[in-house]
């Protein structure tokens, strides 16, 4: 897709995601990450983890919990920040055995918690 003759690269889509997340519209921001792939371009860790963590932030876990399923499917880098997201989302929901089973995963996963895990 173009947008004024441009074509929209990964950062155009990372600005676009930020935005729509800042101001909480959620679901436009989950179709932008369908456009991308429409148009055959991969949603990156970066793209996903803004909007990961904005669904986190505004409890929408189901969704947030898709998406983070959609992102281990495809291969995507699941770094202990987008870990630490949910951890503290289930925990703010007080969800306190999805935290656990989050925080128990994490060695299999590759990923050790650090100090904002164990301080969520």
């Amino acid at each position: 897709m173009t947008l004024r003759g441009l074509k929209r690269d990964i950062v155009t889509f990372n600005i676009i995601v930020r935005g729509l997340v800042q101001i909480g519209r959620y679901t436009a921001a989950q179709e932008i990450l369908n456009e991308m792939q429409a148009t055959r371009q991969i949603p990156d860790p970066k793209t996903c983890g803004l909007l990961l963590d904005g669904l986190c932030q505004s409890g929408h876990i189901d969704e947030a919990m898709f998406l983070f399923h959609m992102m281990e499917k495809r291969g995507l880098r699941l770094d202990i920040v987008k870990y630490n997201v949910l951890v503290a989302a289930y925990c703010k929901n007080k969800t306190l055995d999805n935290a656990r089973d989050v925080f128990t995963v994490l060695p299999s996963k590759g990923s050790c918690p650090d100090d904002r895990t164990s301080l969520t």
